[in-house]
């Protein structure tokens, strides 16, 4: 009996053998087998955004010693001009604002200064300065595309003594963001 013992455990050893390298066979082809396929394409495109400013023709943005003037005398004054370029790829948004300069002596305040800006053949409209019309043009531009400014400032001819001996500084900035890719 301990010899029929003996094979019959022998046989079941056997038999789980078996069963386990089939179960390891297979496992092993549908490991190797499998495929996954995808749907879905993804593109990256690159490209380059520059933006500059060119006011290498113009003289700084100041009003020293500037006496109150009329609309039409600010406007036969010389412009600031510049250009914005976008030598890149990209199109891109933008935003040109007026950004104080430090003065050593009394600022003159914004409410008393008055702005045009000429954007390529398009006139501007003479307006009071103020925190609203610091931006002074907002908008998109294409890549190889160059826009055109003539930038006026004067004192308004209705400000009062309190702007003698004042003094007005102030420069281009410019914000830019790539549209899409």
């Amino acid at each position: 009996m301990k010899d029929q013992r003996g094979k019959s455990t022998i046989v079941l050893l056997v038999a789980v053998i078996v069963a386990l390298l089939i179960v390891l066979a297979g496992a092993s082809y549908a490991y190797y087998s499998i495929s996954v396929n995808g749907t879905k394409s993804h593109t990256i495109k690159t490209g380059t955004l520059t933006l500059t400013i060119d006011d290498a023709s113009s003289s700084a943005i100041n009003l020293t010693n500037a006496k109150p003037m009329t609309d039409t005398e600010g406007m036969a004054t010389t412009a600031y001009t510049f250009k914005l370029k976008n030598t890149g790829t990209l199109s891109a948004n933008y935003i040109i604002s007026l950004v104080d300069n430090t003065v050593s002596g009394t600022r003159i305040p914004d409410n008393k200064i008055k702005i045009n800006l000429k954007k390529d053949t398009t006139a501007g409209t003479s307006k009071l300065l103020s925190a609203q019309t610091r931006t002074l043009d907002t908008g998109t531009i294409t890549a190889g595309t160059t826009i055109s400014y003539e930038l006026r400032l004067w004192i308004d001819y209705s400000a009062g003594n309190e702007v003698q001996e004042g003094q007005f500084s102030t420069k281009i900035s410019i914000t830019g963001n790539q549209i899409g890719s």
